[in-house]
C-alpha cells in the first residue's frame, strides 16, 4: 500500500482477523485494510476526539464467520488533562460511530518518579481476551484498561 509522496503522518494501530487498521493523521482519518485482498474502508475520526490533543489507540475485528463487517475500536485520553479514557466504536454494518463513553484513569503511584501522566500506551498494541481488549497504561504500575466488547459492541 502506498500512502500520497510526503504523506508519512501515519501510524499502525493494530491488526487482527486479516485486517490493519492505520491512523492517518494528515487526513484526520482510519484505514481500515486488508492487506490480502487490497480493500480500503476510510472511516473518520468520531465527534469527542480533538486530535491534535488526544492520543488515541485502536483495535480492528470482524465477527467469527462474517468477512464482510468489521468494527473499530479507539481509545484515548481526554484533552490536556489525561484524568480519563475515551472509548467509541465503530460499525460498518451500520456506517456509523456509537456513543463517546468514558472512565477515570487510575492515578500514578505514589512512589513514581516520572511527571509524564497516566496515558494509554502507544506502543503496545491491544490484546483480545474473550469478548475484552485490553491495552496497557503507561506510567501507572502495571494497570490496564480493559473495554468489554459484549457490553459495548454494535455488530
Amino acid at each position: 500500500m502506498q500512502f500520497d509522496e510526503g504523506d508519512h503522518r501515519f501510524r499502525i494501530l493494530g491488526c487482527r482477523h486479516g485486517l490493519t487498521l492505520i491512523y492517518h493523521a494528515s487526513r484526520d482519518q482510519l484505514l481500515v485494510w486488508d492487506p490480502v485482498n487490497g480493500d480500503r474502508h476510510n472511516v473518520d475520526i468520531p465527534p469527542g476526539f480533538n486530535m491534535t490533543e488526544t492520543q488515541i489507540h485502536g483495535a480492528v475485528l470482524q465477527a467469527a464467520g462474517d468477512t464482510r463487517h468489521f468494527q473499530v475500536v479507539l481509545v484515548g485520553n481526554d484533552e490536556k488533562q489525561y484524568t480519563r479514557a475515551l472509548a467509541c466504536t465503530y460499525s460498518s454494518e451500520n456506517g456509523a460511530w456509537g456513543n463517546l463513553i468514558s472512565t477515570l484513569l487510575p492515578p500514578k503511584p505514589k512512589d513514581c518518579r516520572s511527571r509524564l501522566p497516566t496515558t494509554i500506551s502507544l506502543s503496545t498494541p491491544s490484546v483480545l481476551v474473550g469478548d475484552s481488549l485490553y491495552w496497557f497504561l503507561a506510567e501507572s504500575s502495571a494497570s490496564i484498561l480493559e473495554f468489554d466488547l459484549g457490553f459495548n459492541a454494535q455488530f
